[in-house]
C-alpha cells in the first residue's frame, strides 16, 4: 500500500464481499493524504444500491466510470446552465371536483382516420392580384406544358406571374438572391413552388430539402407573402385515388410543420391531378384567391392580422376540390391479426421493435427476424433473444444496413418471412430555418429507403401483414420534426398505394409510446404531453395494433389526445381546418384572431405596471415551455439558452406569446431579445409602442450595413504571458524586450517532479521545463457571469478567459456591458 501510495495512486477499490481489506489498508498509510478508499459491497444492504454508490463515488472522485456499460440504452439529457434549485417533486394524489380520487386515464377513443370533404365557400369567380412568384425546380423532364397551363391560369386571374428557377442543388444563399431580384420591384403577393413535381424520381428526400431552402430563402428575402407548395399525385383524396408519388407525399408533412413554425409565412399544401387541364387549374386560382381575399383576420385593435386559408391542405381532382381532415373512427371491424409463422421486425433491438416482437411471440409467432445496425451485438439483444426463446419463438437477429438493397434482398431470400413491422428510423429534430438537407437524409435513410426496399422485395410474397409505424407528426404536425414529419408522410403514402394496388398494408401513426422508443423521444414527447398528447400505454398499443394492421383504412392514427387542450395550444396562432371534425375552435376565438385580453387588461394600467404584468407573462409562459413548477425558476436576467431553451422550446414559446399578446412575432423573437425582460420590453412595444392612435407599431426590418462601413474600435483587453493583464502592460513588455516564457507555476496544484520527463519519448509527461504561462487564471468569478462553480470547474480556461476579456473590454471603453443589449456592437477575439 505504501509503495502504490508513493508511485501516486490515489484511489483504492476493493472487490469483494465487505470491506475488510479497506479497513486494514487504511492503517498502512497516513490518513493527511487525501486517498480514497472504496469497498463496493457491503454485508447488509443492497449489493446494487452497493454498486452504483460506489460507482458514484469513483465519479466525483475523477474516476471514468463507464456509465453505458452500467446503463445500456440510456438517453443523455439536457439540463440547464444556472446553479441548481431545490425543488419538491413528490406526486401528489389528484382529486376531482366532487373530491374523489383521481385515476389514470385509460385509452380512450385513439382510433383516428383522415378523410376528404369537399371544399367549401371556393368563389365561382376568382381575382387574383399583385405579384405571384412562381418558383420551379429545373430541369422539369417535359413538364413544361403542366407549368404553361398554371402560369396561364393565374394570369388570367389577374396576377403578375414571375418565374423563379430553382435548381436542385440550390442552397439558400443563391436562391434567396433569385428571389430577391424577383421581386425587387414589386411587393409580392404569394408564392407557389412546384420543387416536388419535377424532382428527380431517385432521390426520396428532393422535394422536401427544396421546399425547406426556399422557405428559408424566402426569409433571407424579407419576402413575408404567403408560401403554397404544389404537388402530384401525393396524397390519396378517395378509394379510387391512389397516392401515385408517394415520394412527393414529403412536402406535406414537412407544410404540416412549416404552419407551426411560420404561421404567418406558410399558405398550405395543394396536390394537383397528373394532368393538369384548365378547370382543375381554376380551382387552385379559386383557392389561392379565397384565402387572399383580405376580408378575414382584422382585428378589434384596428389592426390587421394576417388571413390565413380556409383550407390549406387540399387536393384537387377532376370532380372537385377536397379539403383533408381527421376524425375519429371506431377500431377495425374485421378480426385482429393473428402474427403466424416468420414476422420480420425492422428496429427489432430498439424499444418500439422489442415490445412489438415479445408481443408477437405472446400471440403465436413461431419465428422472429429481428433486424437493426448492430443485430445481436445491439444492447439488451442478449435478454431480448432469451424472453423471446422462452415465449416459444425462434429468434435470428441480422445485423443489416436496409438502404442496402442487396442485402435486403438476401436477407429476405433466406428467410420464408410471412408478415413485416417496420418500426426502424431515427430522429434528428431541428427548426426549419435551421435545417439543412443532409438532415433529411439521415432520417429517410432506414424509415423510408428500409420500407421502400422492404415493398418492392416483398411484392411476390403472400404476406398476412405490412405494418408501417409512422408518426403523429406526419399527420398532424410538430413543431421541430419537419424532417421526421416528412418521412413518416411518405410511410403513410406508401400505404396507401399499396392499399390501391391489393397488398397488404397499413401505415400507424402512433403517439408518444410510455416507456421510451422513436415515438417518444424525450424532447418532443414533452411537448406533445404538456400540449394534451397523453402517452400511450405499450399493452393498449398493442392491442390497437393488431386492430389496425388486419383492416381499416391504408393509414390511421392511434393516439391518446385530450382535443380540447391540444386544440387550444395547436390553433393558438394559426387556425386548422385538419381540427374541424375533433375540435370546435371557441367563437370568439373564430372572430377575432388576435386575442385582445391581455391588452385590454394592460391597458388600464400604468405603464411601469404593464411592463411588470408583461414580465410576468413572458416568465409564466417560458416556464411552462420549459416543463417548471412556476416563473420562480426563470430569472428575468437569465438568458433563455441558459434556462435550456432550445430552437424548438423557442418556437413554442413564440407562438403562446404571439397568441396571447394578440401580435406577429417573428421565428427568431426569442434569441432577438434574449432574456425574459428584453423579451417583455419587445411585447412592450409591441402592444403600446403607439398610444395616440391605438395601433401596434409595425417593427422596420433593419437595414443591412454596407460591407465598407467603418468599424469604431472603443475597447481592448488581452491576457498574454509574461504577466500581462492590459493592453498598457502588453505594449510595456514589448517596450522593454522582456521575456514572457517562465519556469512552471507552483500555483496549479501540478505535481511539478512528475510532470516533467527528459525522456521525449514518454508521452505523460512535459519535454521542456519552461512555458508560457497566464497570471491570475484562479481569478474567475463564477457568481459574476451567472456560471455554477461546478460549471466554472469544468469549463474550457480559454472560455473563462474570453468572458473575462470581453467585459473588460467594455468595461475600458467607459461603457456600461448591459446597456449595449440590442445594439450594434460586437465583441472581436
Amino acid at each position: 500500500m505504501r509503495a502504490l501510495a508513493a508511485e501516486g495512486v490515489t484511489r483504492f477499490v476493493e472487490v469483494g464481499p465487505d470491506t475488510t481489506l479497506t479497513a486494514l489498508a487504511r492503517t498502512c498509510v497516513p490518513d493527511d493524504h487525501g486517498l480514497l478508499f472504496l469497498p463496493v459491497q457491503r454485508k447488509q444492504g443492497s449489493e446494487a444500491r452497493h454498486l452504483v454508490g460506489a460507482f458514484a463515488r469513483l465519479h466525483l472522485h475523477g474516476a471514468a466510470v463507464s456509465w453505458p456499460a452500467l446503463l445500456p440504452g440510456a438517453d443523455v439529457v439536457d439540463l440547464p446552465t444556472y446553479a441548481f434549485r431545490r425543488d419538491r417533486y413528490w406526486l401528489e394524489r389528484s382529486y376531482t371536483e366532487d373530491g374523489a380520487a383521481a385515476v389514470p386515464s385509460r385509452l380512450s377513443g385513439p382510433h383516428h382516420e383522415i378523410i376528404w370533404t369537399p371544399a367549401q365557400g371556393l368563389p365561382d369567380t376568382a381575382r387574383l392580384s399583385g405579384r405571384w412568384l412562381l418558383v420551379r425546380s429545373t430541369p422539369l423532364d417535359g413538364d413544361d406544358a403542366w407549368h404553361d397551363v398554371l402560369t396561364v391560369a393565374l394570369r388570367a386571374a389577374g396576377a403578375d406571374v414571375v418565374t423563379v428557377e430553382q435548381h436542385h442543388l440550390d442552397r439558400r444563399t443563391e436562391l434567396s438572391r433569385r428571389i430577391t431580384a424577383a421581386a425587387e420591384d414589386a411587393p409580392v403577393t404569394g408564392v407557389l413552388s412546384v420543387p416536388a413535381v419535377g424532382g428527380p424520381a431517385d432521390d426520396m428526400t428532393a422535394g422536401a430539402s427544396a421546399t425547406v431552402v426556399l422557405l428559408q430563402a424566402l426569409g433571407d428575402a424579407r419576402v413575408e407573402a404567403p408560401l403554397w407548395t404544389l404537388t402530384r399525385g401525393a396524397v390519396a383524396a378517395g378509394a379510387n385515388d391512389p397516392a401515385s408519388d408517394p415520394a412527393q407525399a414529403a412536402v406535406w408533412g414537412l407544410g404540416r410543420v412549416a404552419a407551426l413554425e411560420h404561421p404567418d409565412r406558410w399558405g398550405g399544401l395543394v396536390d394537383l391531378p397528373s394532368e393538369l387541364d384548365r378547370r382543375s387549374a381554376e380551382r387552385l386560382v379559386a383557392l389561392l384567391a379565397d384565402s387572399t381575399d383580405g376580408t378575414r383576420g382584422t382585428g378589434s385593435t384596428g389592426s390587421t392580422e394576417p388571413s390565413y386559408p380556409r383550407e390549406d391542405q387540399v387536393a384537387v381532382r377532376a370532380d372537385g376540390a377536397f379539403a383533408r381532415r381527421l376524425i375519429p373512427a371506431a377500431p377495425p371491424a374485421e378480426a385482429a391479426w393473428q402474427p403466424a409463422g416468420t414476422v420480420l421486425v425492422t428496429g427489432g433491438t430498439g424499444a418500439l421493435g422489442a415490445r412489438v416482437a415479445r408481443w408477437a411471440a405472446q400471440q403465436g409467432a413461431e419465428r422472429l427476424l429481428l433486424v437493426s445496425r448492430r443485430g445481436a451485438q445491439a444492447p439488451g439483444a442478449e435478454a431480448l433473444g432469451e424472453d423471446l426463446r422462452r415465449l416459444g419463438a425462434d429468434v435470428t437477429f441480422a445485423a443489416l444496413d436496409l438502404t442496402d438493397r442487396d442485402a435486403v434482398r438476401e436477407l429476405l431470400d433466406a428467410h420464408p418471412v410471412d408478415a413485416v413491422v417496420h418500426t426502424a428510423g431515427v430522429i434528428e429534430d431541428g427548426v426549419l430555418d435551421g435545417l439543412a438537407p443532409e438532415a433529411f437524409r439521415s432520417v429517410f435513410a432506414a424509415k423510408v429507403t428500409g420500407a421502400r426496399h422492404l415493398d418492392e422485395l416483398t411484392r411476390d410474397r403472400d404476406l398476412s401483414a405490412f405494418v408501417l409505424f409512422s408518426s403523429f407528426a406526419g399527420t398532424v404536425g410538430s413543431a421541430g420534426q419537419g424532417n421526421y414529419a416528412a418521412a413518416n408522410a411518405v410511410l403513410d403514402a406508401l400505404a396507401e398505394r399499396r392499399r390501391a394496388e391489393g397488398l397488404p398494408a397499413k401505415s400507424v401513426a402512433w403517439g408518444p409510446w410510455a416507456g421510451g422508443g422513436m415515438a417518444a423521444d424525450a424532447g418532443a414527447e414533452g411537448r406533445q404531453v404538456r400540449g394534451g398528447v397523453g402517452l400511450l400505454d405499450p399493452d393498449q398499443a398493442l392491442e390497437a395494433l393488431a386492430a389496425q394492421a388486419a383492416g381499416g383504412s391504408a393509414a390511421s392514427l392511434v393516439a391518446d389526445v385530450d382535443w380540447s387542450r391540444f386544440g387550444a395550444a395547436f390553433t393558438a396562432v394559426r387556425p386548422s381546418p385538419l381540427l374541424a371534425e375533433v375540435y370546435d375552435r371557441p367563437a370568439e376565438t373564430r372572430t377575432a384572431p388576435a386575442s385582445t385580453a391581455l391588452r385590454d387588461r394592460l391597458a388600464g394600467l400604468t405603464p411601469e405596471d404593464r411592463r411588470r404584468e408583461l414580465l410576468a407573462e413572458v416568465r409564466t409562459r417560458a416556464a411552462a415551455a420549459l416543463g417548471h413548477a412556476g416563473p420562480g425558476q426563470v430569472g428575468a436576467e437569465l438568458a433563455f439558452r441558459d434556462l435550456g431553451v432550445d430552437s424548438l422550446i423557442a418556437v413554442e414559446l413564440r407562438n403562446t406569446l404571439a397568441a396571447v399578446c394578440g401580435v406577429t412575432l417573428s421565428a427568431t423573437v426569442v434569441f432577438d431579445h434574449p432574456t425574459p425582460q428584453a423579451l417583455a420590453a419587445h411585447l412592450y412595444d409591441e402592444l403600446f409602442g403607439d398610444l395616440h392612435t391605438g395601433t401596434v407599431v409595425t417593427t422596420v426590418a433593419p437595414t443591412v450595413a454596407a460591407v465598407d462601413e467603418p468599424v469604431a474600435i472603443v475597447g481592448m483587453a488581452c491576457r498574454f504571458p509574461g504577466g500581462v493583464d492590459s493592453p498598457e502592460s502588453l505594449w510595456a513588455l514589448l517596450e522593454e524586450g522582456r521575456d514572457g516564457i517562465t519556469d512552471f507555476p507552483d500555483d496549479r496544484g501540478w505535481d511539478l517532479d512528475r510532470l516533467f520527463a527528459p525522456d521525449p519519448d514518454n508521452p505523460y509527461a512535459s519535454h521542456t521545463a519552461r512555458g508560457g504561462f497566464l497570471d491570475g487564471v484562479d481569478g474567475f468569478d463564477a457568481e459574476f457571469f451567472g456560471v455554477s462553480p461546478r460549471e466554472a470547474l469544468a469549463m474550457d480556461p480559454q472560455q473563462r478567459l474570453l468572458m473575462e476579456s470581453s467585459w473588460e473590454a467594455v468595461e475600458r471603453a467607459g461603457i456600461d456591458p448591459r446597456s449595449l443589449r440590442g445594439g450594434r456592437v460586437g465583441v472581436f477575439a
